[in-house]
């Protein structure tokens, strides 16, 4: 079994878990009850790894964005599929099931991907501008929740855990970061910051030891476009962990 211990990203909580995993290619018979897995990851038990790949292309062909397919493309490229994976998140107490895409060139290291929950995010998008519900659907529809089930690096959270900044975060927030108050946190760094998601479509770090706010992306796909050039050159070493510092010179060494 791989040790590795989750922090589910509630911006109030950090609770760890150990996941259970099932390497592909995975058989039910020596697995836990399967009826709570996605329809999806259902799909994929008795499936070699190579299977597994397939699936993966085939339900992630339909992205149109250039920027969400760029991130797709990096994170098969980067990280093969390995497993069927499942943690228990005592704070809804639910079992949440992930597929698991390991390094082979960095043992070790392994990103998680979630089935996420569409109802909720088109819940969510009634909240943002026209023009950039497009490119937020595909990329959470796909790739909500992917995280790497550590503390010590950070994770997209899962729909379930969103929140407005100002019921997250009031009293830390100073007054320049007012404006910023509506907007939902999406992302969960390892040091403590915050990213954070405006409905026109604009992405900003909330720092957490000042409670400021530095805006990183003037529109949704420049996030998406940063993080697909980010993930392909140093996934496999530093993951899909960013902070604000990380950020600030990686821009300024390649802009």
């Amino acid at each position: 079994m791989i040790d590795g211990r989750m922090f589910f990203n509630d911006s109030r909580y950090r609770v760890f878990a150990r996941p259970n995993i099932f390497p592909f290619p995975c058989e039910r018979a020596d697995m836990p009850p399967t009826k709570d897995i996605p329809p999806l990851f259902r799909r994929m038990i008795r499936r070699t790894p190579d299977d597994v790949h397939k699936i993966l292309r085939k339900e992630w062909a339909s992205i149109q964005s250039p920027a969400v397919a760029r991130f797709r493309d990096a994170l098969l490229e980067t990280f093969p599929p390995f497993a069927l994976a499942r943690t228990w998140k005592p704070i809804f107490k639910r079992r949440i099931w992930y597929l698991m895409l390991a390094s082979q060139e960095f043992p070790g290291r392994a990103v998680y991907v979630e089935s996420p929950n569409v109802t909720l995010l088109d819940t969510y998008l009634q909240d943002f501008a026209a023009e950039a519900r497009d490119e937020i659907r595909e990329f959470f529809q796909n790739f909500a929740g992917l995280t790497e089930l550590s503390w010590q690096f950070g994770g997209f959270l899962r729909l379930e855990d969103w929140g407005r900044c100002e019921d997250c975060f009031a009293e830390s927030l100073n007054d320049a970061a007012s404006e910023w108050k509506d907007s939902w946190v999406f992302y969960c760094a390892p040091n403590g910051d915050y990213l954070l998601l405006k409905n026109d479509g604009r992405v900003a770090w909330l720092l957490h030891e000042t409670g400021q706010t530095k805006i990183v992306a003037e529109c949704f796909r420049e996030f998406v476009e940063f993080c697909a050039v980010w993930f392909r050159i140093n996934s496999s070493h530093t993951g899909i962990s960013l902070d604000h510092d990380i950020w600030m010179r990686w821009r300024d060494k390649h802009s």
